[in-house]
């Protein structure tokens, strides 16, 4: 059975071209510690390090490569960055529509919050951002795309209000980059985080955060340890990118990183209009099952139009694990079904409890898979009834 990969939101198959090999030849030829050994492969090591700092500058509108610290995923980088320039005493916005990623260390820190309303495509209102802000408001957090609807938020527009108010804007783009222009110095952005092993096609273990060069300098780092540098004190080193960079990172995963982001921005508006066509068939077949099946309540979650979503597409049905299972099974069609470690974007959607299952193409993606999708989508709903 052929499979069908069809949950780029969580992870993207396939990767960027070559980067199996280029991940071997890292692991059986490169393998060396930046600032510790001292050999001629740490200065390329130091060289690739660097050429990925620059592309990320390019690619999120960045002018500091010093002030990018790398971590796992995603997910470490907010915790980095809410962690590390909040106190319990703070409060921040939110959107209504924030992965866990962000609502746990909030949840974790005592930090108080307040969500944007959304809309029943999980557009943020941002015409209301403004009243929700308090006394000891801080930072507005905001989601650029929903993991959930695939909305994209109105990032300039939220960040020019927080700028009005003089407080700090951190950016989440798991599910936004690279599909839609996210320019840091033009929207005012103070932090971004990112991860690597979803559009930006690299392997897992990679992701990583810009950061404002003088909030780098001064953010209370998450992880201490050795940086290979200023080793006669305990102290954390004062300068960049050292203070961001404790202990051995995962130079393998950045090497292959460093060529997943090379090879997107060579193609980036191919990968961008690629994926937009193919959300925007897959988004058209599921609309109309829905009306073949009235009597099923099936909605899809999210805009309709493709210019306003990324490629999560989230139909709410009865029993959404069924059709997840339904479709592995008799067809090779990988999905996600449940919440999406979204419980706070699904209250907002009214999908909440049992969530939706979501189907996410990428620009790889074939018009034969979304057929053969759509036709067992069809095929499950008919043995419904």
């Amino acid at each position: 059975m052929k499979r069908i990969y069809l949950d780029n939101s969580a992870t993207s198959y396939p990767k960027a071209p070559s980067l199996g090999a280029v991940l071997s030849d890292y692991i059986e030829n490169s393998c060396v510690n930046i600032n510790r050994t001292e050999s001629s492969l740490s200065y390329e090591n130091f060289e690739f390090l660097y050429s990925l700092r620059e592309n990320l500058c390019t690619l999120f509108g960045f002018d500091c490569p010093e002030s990018i610290g790398f971590t796992p995923n995603v997910t470490y980088a907010m915790n980095w960055l809410i962690k590390g320039l909040l106190s319990p005493s703070d409060h921040v916005v939110t959107t209504s529509v924030e992965h866990n990623a962000v609502m746990r260390p909030l949840q974790q820190s005592s930090i108080s919050f307040s969500s944007i309303p959304c809309d029943s495509a999980g557009r943020s209102l941002t015409e209301e951002a403004e009243n929700l802000i308090q006394k000891n408001t801080r930072a507005f957090i905001i989601t650029a795309a929903s993991n959930v609807s695939g909305a994209i938020q109105d990032v300039k527009a939220l960040c020019t209000i927080a700028k009005k108010h003089n407080l700090l804007t951190i950016v989440d783009t798991a599910q936004a980059a690279p599909y839609i222009d996210l320019n840091m110095k033009e929207m005012g952005i103070d932090a971004l985080a990112f991860t690597g092993h979803k559009g930006l096609l690299g392997p897992h273990g990679t992701g990583g955060f810009l950061l404002r060069k003088d909030l780098a300098l001064r953010i209370n780092p998450l992880v201490s340890g050795g940086t290979g540098s200023f080793s006669h004190t305990i102290e954390i080193p004062p300068v960049l990118p050292d203070r961001l960079s404790p202990g051995t990172e995962n130079l393998v995963g950045l090497c292959g990183l460093s060529h997943s982001v090379q090879y997107v921005l060579d193609n980036l508006q191919t990968i961008r209009e690629k994926s937009r066509t193919n959300t925007s068939e897959l988004c058209k077949g599921l609309e109309e099952i829905c009306r073949e099946f009235p009597k099923h309540n099936l909605k899809i979650v999210g805009p309709s139009s493709k210019e306003q979503r990324t490629e999560a597409i989230s139909l709410y049905c009865p029993e959404p694990s069924d059709l997840s299972a339904f479709l592995l099974e008799k067809y090779g069609i990988e999905t996600r079904a449940g919440l999406h470690c979204s419980p706070c974007a699904h209250k907002a959607l009214g999908t909440f409890p049992k969530g939706t299952i979501r189907f996410s193409a990428s620009s790889f993606t074939t018009k034969e898979e979304i057929s053969i999708t759509l036709e067992a989508v069809r095929e499950f709903f008919a043995l419904q009834i």
